[in-house]
């Protein structure tokens, strides 16, 4: 079975792409290696590679999932395990406690990354988020968009697990 993927552009690039910069930046920032359970860490690691990077600027630092050098963007790879009890899909049966406590977090690390996008003094250019759903993908868009984080979400599905 073969993978297909579709991607969805987020609001446009504001900064000028500086491949150089951004490869000069990131040689400066933490490592450590990926984590997570094993389905979404084979997708993560398969789509955003072994490590995850401390990023930091305009007063805020995440560890990113990985990074695309050509285009200067920050990483981040949201796997969906079950669609019936995610937190990112409306009209699941997740729990409201666990969905409100899980997008809270997610919010939070939406607005770190506007942040260190919105730095002047950051090469990065934009964020790209990788998920594996496309019902998924519209909260994930909806986060870009309320932040004004530049970037795309790109939905990669079927396949065999990596």
């Amino acid at each position: 079975m073969s993978s297909s993927s579709k991607v969805f552009a987020v609001n446009a690039l504001v900064k000028r792409i500086n491949p150089t910069a951004f490869k000069k930046w990131l040689a400066e920032a933490p490592r450590r290696l990926a984590t997570g359970d094993d389905l979404a860490r084979r997708f993560q690691r398969a789509h955003a590679g072994e490590e995850e990077l401390l990023v930091q600027g305009g007063g805020a630092r995440i560890w990113a999932d990985g990074v695309s050098h050509p285009d200067a963007h920050l990483v981040e790879v949201k796997y969906i395990k079950d669609t019936a009890t995610s937190p990112f899909i409306e009209g699941s049966k997740c729990p409201e406690v666990i969905r409100a406590k899980i997008r809270k977090e997610v919010s939070d690390e939406f607005e770190r990354y506007a942040a260190i996008l919105k730095d002047p003094v950051t090469p990065a250019a934009g964020l790209e988020v990788i998920t594996n759903n496309a019902e998924a993908a519209s909260y994930f868009v909806s986060l870009m968009k309320l932040f004004n984080i530049p970037g795309r979400v790109r939905i990669i599905t079927g396949g065999t697990a990596p």
